[in-house]
């Protein structure tokens, strides 16, 4: 018979008065052990770690699109107060 199958924690079965799906989500050390929440936490911490990178590669492209239109303006500054002094 395949273990899963009857599993108690697939079913929320009422032990105590308490569900088992809260039991399990109080007791982290049990679910550190178990080998779906060893996989799960580290495609969990592998798809941050690429969000992360990602932000930040966002991050920089937008940074140096602001660079360079920080530095066309400045620049247009010498050309620009010339014109004014010219009025």
């Amino acid at each position: 018979m395949h273990p899963r199958k009857n599993s108690k924690w697939r079913q929320p079965v009422k032990s105590g008065g308490e569900n088992i799906e809260e039991k399990r989500n109080k007791d982290s050390n049990a679910r550190a052990l178990s080998n779906d929440n060893l996989n799960q936490t580290f495609f969990d911490d592998v798809w941050d770690e690429m969000i992360l990178l990602y932000k930040g590669r966002v991050a920089s492209l937008f940074q140096a699109s602001l660079l360079r239109y920080h530095l066309f303006i400045v620049q247009q500054i010498p050309s620009w107060l010339r014109s004014q002094q010219k009025r």
